[in-house]
């Protein structure tokens, strides 16, 4: 199925700078203009339901000294191109590391139901069965995104994981 020029949006797509400095403390609201998300969502045609929430995941971590980056890297690469392969998945995006070993990572969704497929495949297994020998610490947020009345992004928490050791 097309992307409506989803897939190029989203590649284009620069998060605020301050999520290199800030990567385990900025608001998720801050992370990206959501207004121009959700406009972008809702310009791909006349299917679009603005009832509909998207699904959004964000991985903040600080990384452990002894990390195997190649390693790291390759599996996440892996497990991304199963989740795009797969479908559902409008935007994946990795930060660099700070000078604290810290980042931030974030995945944009269809559906609550294409995250949850893509984390039941292989690679993505592999990925996250990596995490606690590769991170200090890590913690993996949910939300939902959707839009109030005035057509105003809404980022709704869901219950998140942290892993400490």
């Amino acid at each position: 199925m097309p992307d409506g020029g989803v897939g190029s949006f989203f590649q284009e797509l620069v998060p605020n700078s301050e999520v290199q400095k800030r990567p385990l403390t900025i608001p998720i609201a801050d992370v990206l203009d959501w207004k121009q998300v959700l406009d972008h969502l809702r310009s791909r045609g006349s299917s679009f339901d603005p009832a509909h929430r998207y699904y959004v995941v964000a991985f903040r971590s600080i990384r452990s000294k002894g990390a195997d980056d190649p390693k790291l890297y390759a599996a996440d690469a892996l497990a991304q191109a199963e989740a795009r392969q797969s479908g559902g998945l409008l935007m994946y995006w990795y930060g660099s590391l700070n000078e604290r070993r810290e980042c931030f990572a974030m995945c944009i969704w269809e559906s609550v139901e294409h995250a949850r497929k893509a984390n039941s495949l292989p690679a993505h297994m592999v990925a996250r069965n990596l995490a606690r020998e590769m991170y200090d610490t890590y913690q993996l947020e949910r939300y939902w995104l959707g839009s109030d009345a005035d057509s105003t992004p809404v980022l709704e928490p869901l219950p998140s994981i942290t892993y400490r050791p």
